[in-house]
């Protein structure tokens, strides 16, 4: 099996900011440079970019406003093979409180959103079944699991359910 091509994309930081809907880092003194397109130059449109970020086919290259690379973004997003199996090995059930949905059933979800940043690694990762995954990501609801491998779920305000 041949690998998989990687296909490096440059984006400015306050390029990146405002295609995530954040606010861009405060700008320094001196000139900085807008940059959106391939490592040697070809420009994209931002919206293709942010595309092809979501879905992982390419690895985002973000520079400061010097140009100086201060971020290699992650060429996968999705759980898949092993590192899904090991993502839903984490639990027996969706670890939302009370579904009861075996987590053979269940997403491989980040615990912290890929888009903010969040890893695919068995460290990020939780069976989580379609609806409460979707439901998590839409309200800003959080989870997160003890040492002792307690599972929590948080409400955006930082109340736990229960």
């Amino acid at each position: 099996m041949s690998p998989d091509p990687l296909v490096n994309v440059v984006v400015d930081v306050h390029t990146l900011a405002e295609l995530l809907g954040a606010d861009p880092p405060a700008a320094e003194c001196g000139a900085w440079s807008r940059r959106c397109g391939t490592a040697d130059g070809q420009p994209l449109a931002p919206a293709d970019v942010l595309a092809a970020i979501w879905w992982g086919r390419i690895r985002a290259v973000v520079t400061d406003p010097t140009g100086v690379v201060i971020g290699m973004g992650r060429k996968q997003r999705l759980f898949r093979g092993r590192a899904r199996d090991a993502a839903l090995m984490m639990a027996e059930r969706c670890v939302w409180p009370g579904c009861d949905l075996p987590a053979g059933r269940c997403e491989a979800d980040h615990l912290v959103e890929h888009r903010h940043g969040g890893p695919t690694d068995t460290t990020n990762a939780a069976p989580l079944c379609d609806r409460h995954n979707r439901f998590k990501a839409a309200r800003r609801y959080r989870i997160h699991r003890d040492p002792d491998g307690t599972w929590h779920a948080h409400r955006p305000d930082g109340t736990e359910i229960h």
